[in-house]
């Protein structure tokens, strides 16, 4: 089983209450998330305090939390988010504009990073647009719009389960899109 594989394994286990588990990514994950988030936003306290506050909302939403990619990629881009959220407030309240650009540069992305993204974005929709009309509309309206199953069910006049099979039904649809952009990226 490979660490991605246990990662999920544990994180699911998390959205049941294990509190265990929780305990273990918590583990894993704490000390490399607070290195990353300090690159950014220069402040250790800062970075334990962001970090530590990910995982209590993690905690608090993870019934609500849906994994489509790793466990660890999911962590390490709500860090950044939220340590892009804790920039644009210092910058707000205090910082100025220089110093908020100097701020924003340390975390753009390298070229590569870029060009990577467009490539996942561009084979997602293009993966997403294969799916049959409805189940892509379910999908959509889940995902990309964030609406919650019952209300995607009221809106459609559907049932809740059809509307949770069609989004796990396209998740199982898109979960080779990480191998495939892997191997392409690699060749």
């Amino acid at each position: 089983m490979t660490r991605d594989q246990s990662d999920l394994l544990l994180f699911e286990a998390v959205a049941l209450g294990d509190e265990a588990a929780f305990e273990l990514l918590f583990k894993l994950y704490y000390s490399p998330l607070c290195r990353y988030v300090q690159n950014m936003v220069n402040d250790h306290m800062q970075a334990q305090e962001l970090v530590s506050d990910l995982f209590l909302k993690i905690w608090t939403k993870r019934e609500d939390i849906q994994i489509h990619s790793t466990v660890r990629g999911y962590f390490y881009l709500a860090a950044r988010n939220m340590a892009i959220n804790q920039i644009k407030q210092k910058k707000q309240e205090s910082l100025s504009l220089q110093d908020a650009n100097l701020q924003l540069e340390a975390i753009q992305e390298n070229p590569l990073e870029i060009l990577i993204s467009e490539e996942v974005i561009q084979e997602w929709e293009s993966r997403i647009s294969q799916l049959p009309a409805q189940r892509q509309k379910i999908f959509r309206m889940n995902k990309l719009e964030g609406k919650r199953h019952e209300e995607i069910a009221e809106e459609l006049s559907l049932s809740v389960k059809t509307v949770r099979n069609h989004v796990q039904l396209a998740l199982r649809s898109l979960s080779t899109l990480s191998a495939y952009l892997i191997g392409n990226l690699l060749s």
